[in-house]
């Protein structure tokens, strides 16, 4: 598979946060606009889902099942993609499903305002699925692009080792997820900013973040057979360099 720099060009630093900016901000929109449902945090309408059946508000807690079912339905569909689109193509299976969402993403924001709530939250849940299923690690370290919790535990645990140890790469990986997260942070503000001047319409912020991503990914692609087909130049050793992409 093509890499940029040794690292597979999906798993690079830059993808990661733009990645990490659309899952703060979909939530940040879901829960705003969209009756309290979160699109990606599964972890959230599990949570919803026990608190509204706890106090007998059976109508509203059962809506919770909605995008919990099609953020799994989801996440299986993207099997297809992986094993449809992984042979005998020029573009790397992630960046179909990156296509794919972009595109679910859109047609979504166009209809959204026309739409029931429970439709479009769950329309996003299942589009949110491709990108959570696609894009799992960063510089073979493994991350979320739509939740932080497992974020903030690697950045915590590698700070601590850093400041213990004094290990440099400690020190890189701190910096990383340090960026993903404020980028996941950037996002959720941003959201719920242009979500109370916008309203839904600003569904549409996800779609150019997505085409952003899809771009990078495609230019990246080319750029990296470029060097592959000009073997003479000389890089840099990585020893030499901080690398954080």
């Amino acid at each position: 598979m093509p890499k940029t720099k040794g690292i597979h060009i999906h798993d690079t630093l830059r993808v990661a946060i733009i990645l990490s900016m659309i899952g703060g901000y979909i939530d940040s929109l879901c829960y705003s606009l969209l009756g309290g449902h979160f699109a990606s945090l599964q972890s959230g309408n599990l949570i919803m889902l026990g608190i509204n059946l706890s106090n007998g508000n059976y109508r509203h807690g059962l809506s919770y099942l909605v995008p919990l079912g099609a953020f799994a339905l989801g996440a299986g569909s993207n099997f297809f993609v992986r094993q449809k689109l992984a042979h005998n193509t020029p573009i790397i299976w992630q960046e179909w499903s990156v296509l794919f969402e972009l595109i679910g993403m859109l047609i979504i924001a166009i209809f959204a305002p026309y739409l029931p709530t429970l439709l479009v939250i769950g329309g996003l849940a299942f589009f949110s699925a491709l990108q959570a299923d696609s894009f799992t690690v960063v510089h073979g370290t493994p991350y979320a692009t739509l939740m932080s919790t497992g974020n903030v535990k690697t950045f915590g645990s590698n700070l601590i080792q850093y400041l213990v140890t004094r290990n440099h790469d400690k020190l890189v990986v701190t910096l990383r997820f340090f960026f993903i997260l404020f980028a996941f942070f950037i996002g959720a503000y941003v959201a719920h900013f242009l979500g109370n001047i916008l309203q839904l319409k600003a569904l549409y912020g996800t779609c150019l973040l997505l085409l952003i991503t899809c771009i990078l990914l495609h230019f990246d692609l080319d750029a990296n057979k470029n060097r592959e087909q000009q073997p003479h130049i000389k890089t840099i050793s990585s020893q030499n360099i901080i690398n954080l992409n």
